[in-house]
């Protein structure tokens, strides 16, 4: 049929569905992609819905009935949108809703038939809403987990939620890290709840600080990211709040990288101390998030080295 993908997301059974597609359906993958497993599965999913592809026209009811096999066999988080050629576009979301998507609209003047100017809905769908935003869509909301939606060339839209778990279970680092900080997100704003994580975390330290376990000068964010959570824990506590790690804007996401030692090399190259602010003070380090601990440690040491 002609199918285009893209996803968000990871499929946590990838080696076992290859296996799958090679020894039952003759499929051999060419890439390490979780998206090219999703692909295969719903194209043969989409066969066998209509016919072995003897549907020239694709319904709603094909794609229900393809994407619902995907989510039976597919585990893990995953947001799709796809292209099929000629027919239009559609967009799930997987049961638990792990991985956010949201759907925009707006006018667009179109020729018709007779050559006239008519007004067509246009639709986009999403990671966040930020790109909505910017290119002059209306957000019409997110996708519920396990919903299917179809938008033919007409702009026609269906929509239907497939197999939704009993609790949803939206990923939480998206709010703490992965999102744009202007983002909204199951209708919580990605800004408010970060200023939360931040005074929450602010009434845990104050308990330490009462019981005499430490006693910090200084509240110091771990850039970018745990900069909003560490203004608001600064205020609570009554702190100077200061921007004395300096990131280098060209070195990767550090917990990205697949060896400890690159980790460690991409730290120390990655921030570099303003001393004069630091030297002497205790120093109250606020990061969004910690997944392995090996930044951490290096960041203690980094402004230890630096006279903290």
């Amino acid at each position: 049929y002609g199918i285009g993908m893209a996803h968000n997301g990871n499929l946590v059974n990838y080696y076992e569905l290859v296996e799958k597609l090679k020894k039952e359906r003759r499929r051999m993958p060419l890439t390490n992609s979780d998206l090219e497993v999703l692909q295969n599965l719903f194209a043969e999913a989409l066969l066998d819905a209509t016919g072995a592809g003897n549907e020239p026209k694709i319904r709603f009811e094909h794609l229900e009935s393809a994407v619902n096999t995907v989510m039976k066999q597919a585990s893990g988080g995953y947001s799709v949108v796809s292209m099929i050629a000629g027919q239009g576009m559609f967009a799930f979301r997987d049961p638990k809703g792990i991985r956010p998507l949201i759907l925009g609209v707006r006018e667009t003047m179109v020729k018709d038939a007779s050559g006239s100017l008519v007004k067509k809905p246009a639709y986009c769908v999403a990671s966040e809403m930020i790109l909505l935003n910017f290119l002059g869509y209306e957000v019409v909301g997110d996708l519920k987990a396990g919903e299917l939606i179809f938008i033919d060339l007409d702009g026609k839209i269906e929509r239907k939620v497939l197999a939704s778990a009993k609790t949803p279970a939206p990923c939480m680092f998206e709010w703490v890290y992965f999102a744009g900080a202007e983002s909204i997100l199951e209708g919580r704003p990605v800004y408010n709840t970060r200023l939360a994580l931040g005074t929450g975390l602010a009434k845990k330290v104050q308990e330490m600080i009462d019981a005499g376990g430490m006693k910090p000068d200084i509240v110091v964010p771990v850039p970018e990211t745990s900069r909003i959570a560490a203004i608001a824990l600064a205020e609570e506590l009554g702190l100077p709040y200061r921007e004395v790690l300096i990131k280098n804007r060209y070195i990767q996401r550090s917990f990205i990288l697949n060896t400890p030692e690159k980790r460690t090399k991409a730290v120390d190259m990655k921030l570099n101390p303003v001393k004069s602010e630091i030297v002497g003070k205790n120093v109250l380090l606020v990061d969004d998030s910690i997944v392995r601990g090996t930044t951490s440690k290096r960041l203690v040491d980094l402004v230890r080295r630096a006279g903290a």
